[in-house]
């Protein structure tokens, strides 16, 4: 492995490290509630934390449900969880209004047949 391609798997366990640490405790919750939630030993969750430890696509699927998030959301540097938080925050209100301008329309027809 090259010394280019080392330093860009570091810097994804680092992404990936600081995501599962930032999500857990804005859940609120330590390592070993993690760890119990996910089935593995808060240990292997502490190491996953501090880079020392990747984990198998499946451990990163049951830990990312548990936090949460989908798998890929684990991957997101600082900027982009603010473009997913815009973009979430922007579909939430598109339905909302979706829903009242439905609600609105049945209202008027109802109304017009009364």
């Amino acid at each position: 492995m090259s010394a280019v391609e080392h330093e860009k798997l570091s810097d994804v366990r680092r992404i990936l490290a600081e995501n599962v640490r930032k999500q857990r405790r804005q859940l609120g919750m330590s390592q070993f509630q993690l760890a119990e939630r996910c089935g593995i030993s808060s240990s292997f969750i502490g190491e996953i934390e501090t880079s020392k430890k990747y984990p198998s696509a499946e451990t990163l699927a049951v830990l990312a449900h548990a936090l949460g998030l989908a798998p890929y959301q684990l991957y997101l540097d600082g900027s982009d969880w603010e473009v997913h938080d815009r973009y979430d925050s922007l579909r939430r209100m598109y339905h909302d209004i979706k829903r009242k301008f439905n609600e609105q329309i049945d209202e008027s027809f109802w109304d017009s047949m009364r």
